[in-house]
């Protein structure tokens, strides 16, 4: 993972410690060719946003997380940076149970079902499709490379 000099370890690690070292990060000093990158983005519409690419057997190769910077330190946007690496590592949806995965940060907690997801989506065999990815990928073929991108708005 390369941080850039935007997020801090604690922000990234707190989902290392929730899910008791199910997924873990390794810091580099530079942007790897694949892995999580941060970057600083412009505006102040949004806090956030995050494209994860992806292969056609389904395996995330990169993630990159744009932080609009003028805003991701205000009362506005907190914990910008821990919602949006969960995006990175998988969780590629919004929850709806006032936790730090709401479309708006929610609370800024971590839940327990935030952790079960990412817990189970990291005990699957690699190469395991979840949900309509099988599909897709039987619709788009094994070839190819694919990304989807989560734009978060501004949290309040």
């Amino acid at each position: 993972m390369f941080t850039n000099g935007i997020a801090r370890p604690d922000e990234v690690t707190a989902w290392q410690s929730a899910t008791g070292g199910a997924v873990s990060f390794t810091f580099v000093g530079s942007r790897p060719a694949q892995g999580i990158s941060f970057r600083a983005g412009g505006g102040n519409d949004v806090c956030g946003l995050t494209t994860v690419e992806y292969d056609s057997d389904g395996h995330i190769t990169s993630a990159d997380i744009q932080i609009v910077v003028a805003i991701f330190r205000t009362p506005v946007c907190t914990n910008t940076v821990s919602h949006e690496t969960d995006h990175a590592i998988g969780f590629l949806a919004h929850t709806a149970d006032g936790g730090l995965m709401d479309p708006d940060g929610g609370n800024g907690q971590i839940t327990p079902e935030d952790v079960s997801f990412i817990r189970a989506l990291y005990a699957l065999a690699p190469g395991t499709f979840v949900g309509v990815a099988e599909r897709t990928r039987l619709a788009l073929g094994r070839t190819g490379h694919r990304s989807i991108t989560i734009v978060d708005p501004v949290r309040r």
